[in-house]
């Protein structure tokens, strides 16, 4: 009765089990083993039944030659020489699965196994690995306890620990005690709902010292993902505005060098953390009727950069951009709430009274910035914007129906005889981009062929990739002195790229949009402000 017991239950045990007996070489060294039965899971599991594989021996069953796999072999040796229970992990080629073996040994020569179906975890870590490889921000996993579980090689050169030295660190521990307190605030309130967005703390280096990181952490059942972005350098110069102030510096403003370089990473930010980006262009409409004279005109202009410096965040960025117009960016911002900051400021300058012009009277334009579009096209919206309020008279703001009514346009772009570089190689190629990007925009944007496009998108993203591959290795050769800085450009180039060419098959983007960052952005743009730095270089080589 008691052995009926344990056969049923054995048959009928909720996890799939095997029984086997050990098969020994004449020195009693175990090199095989023989099914001696399974239950009806394993049959379901494996996708074979009892009478398939009672009597065989496992070799003959899986297809692996006439001896076990290395790894097998090696694990069930050592359970039963050893006597202990070993777990080890195994693709299995008959039924494409990655299943867990529990060998656990019954008496000298028998042992069952415990078999489980890992794949979808074996995967889905494999699938993080390849993340964790590819991408160039700083990615980690973090386990519920907050260790480090993975992290990739960003972490390593950021902050100086080797992989395996993160791997047995908890995320606090790496935290400057300064900052201790917030960072465990917002740890305590992240959900799968609310991520951390844009959040920025000390990470104590292994050098010395710490590294502002800005983060990005999402909670998905027991792992933590994070993102991190290397601050410090932004954080500085933040501290030290006085010292990159132009000769706005009598207004309170920023430079537009600095302005420039804020606007890049901005976009950046809110590409990467889907925010919203807004920006404001204002002029002062009483300029254009009266004629002051230029002391006169910079009193009006410092009392409209005070008025709206004391309206806006302190991290909302306003420069001033030529003798009549303001720029101001705002992070983090919609365009509902940019109108709502663009009507405090024009009726903040409505309550300021100049001797000669009267109240301050000013056109404002207000744009909200499409996912993936360029600068370049984003600025030529906002300047539209600004002209029409102008045209409608004094004191106006234009933004929601006239931004609406914009059609974001991807013109085909031709190839200027300036961007020739001298060398018949690189301009070909260059070329090649331009001409797969034209082809893009016609079956996306005028024959309106989805699937078609996303097959030229990829060839267009692999010349691209493969362009930058042979431009660094030219500039390798002739050892060019800014290769790291070119390089980088070229994989946050890339990251950004296939980051968007997900939103883009996902049908979250603006066609026009994203076709104008490949042609501003990626080609014509980096030809422009990063290939012709080394143009005459070419002609030496």
């Amino acid at each position: 009765m008691k052995e009926q017991l344990l056969e049923y239950l054995f048959k009928k045990s909720p996890v799939a089990l095997s029984y086997h007996k050990a098969i020994f070489d004449k020195d009693g060294v175990p090199y095989n083993c023989e099914f001696l039965d399974v239950n009806n899971i394993y049959e379901t599991m494996i996708g074979l039944k009892d009478y398939e594989v009672i009597g065989k021996k496992y070799n003959e069953i899986f297809k692996i030659g006439n001896v076990i796999g290395d790894e097998w072999k090696r694990a069930f040796q050592e359970a039963i020489i050893n006597n202990k229970t070993v777990v080890i992990d195994v693709y299995n080629n008959a039924v494409s699965k990655w299943i867990r073996i529990t060998i656990f040994i019954l008496d000298k020569e028998h042992f069952a196994c415990i078999i489980n179906d890992v794949s979808k975890e074996y995967m889905k870590e494999k699938e993080i690995e390849g993340i964790l490889k590819v991408n160039i921000d700083m990615l980690g996993v973090i386990d519920e306890n907050l260790n480090f579980i993975k992290v990739n090689r960003e972490f390593e050169k950021v902050l100086g620990y080797a992989a395996e030295e993160f791997e047995r660190k908890n995320f606090l521990s790496l935290v400057n005690k300064d900052d201790l307190p917030k960072t465990v605030n917002a740890i305590r309130n992240l959900n799968e709902l609310e991520p951390i967005s844009g959040f920025v703390n000390r990470i104590n280096s292994k050098v010395g010292g710490y590294r502002y990181l800005e983060w990005y952490i999402q909670i998905n059942s027991k792992y933590i993902y994070a993102s991190a972005r290397d601050v410090t350098e932004r954080i500085k110069q933040e501290a030290n505005l006085n010292k990159v102030l132009s000769n706005e510096e009598e207004l309170g403003l920023l430079s537009i060098d600095f302005f420039n370089k804020r606007i890049a990473e901005e976009i950046e930010r809110a590409d990467r953390y889907n925010d919203p980006l807004a920006m404001i262009m204002l002029t002062l409409d009483n300029l254009k009727k009266h004629k002051l004279e230029s002391s006169a005109k910079e009193e009006m202009m410092k009392e409209t950069a005070k008025i709206a410096k004391s309206l806006i965040r302190k991290y909302d960025i306003l420069v001033r951009i030529d003798d009549e117009k303001f720029i101001l960016l705002m992070p983090k911002t919609n365009k509902s709430g940019a109108i709502v900051v663009a009507e405090k400021i024009r009726k903040a300058l409505n309550e300021t009274i100049h001797p000669i012009v009267g109240k301050f009277m000013a056109s404002f334009g207000v744009s909200e910035r499409v996912k993936a579009e360029s600068l370049k096209q984003w600025q030529q919206r906002l300047n539209k914007l600004l002209v029409s309020a102008q045209e409608q008279g004094e004191n106006f703001i234009i933004a929601t129906k006239f931004e609406e009514a914009i059609e974001i346009k991807a013109e085909k772009l031709l190839w200027n005889n300036e961007w020739n570089s001298g060398n018949k190689d690189v301009d070909t190629e260059h070329k090649e981009l331009l001409e797969l990007l034209n082809d893009l925009i016609n079956v996306s944007i005028i024959e309106m062929d989805f699937e078609k496009s996303i097959e030229k998108l990829d060839i267009l993203i692999e010349r691209i990739v493969n362009h930058f591959g042979t431009e660094e290795e030219f500039l390798a050769n002739i050892e060019y002195k800014d290769y790291d800085k070119h390089s980088k450009i070229h994989k946050n180039l890339i990251g950004k790229i296939f980051q968007l060419k997900q939103c883009y098959q996902n049908r979250e983007l603006n066609p026009a949009a994203f076709f104008s960052f490949l042609g501003d952005d990626v080609i014509i743009g980096h030809l422009i402000n990063e290939d012709m730095k080394f143009f005459d270089l070419l002609s030496k080589s």
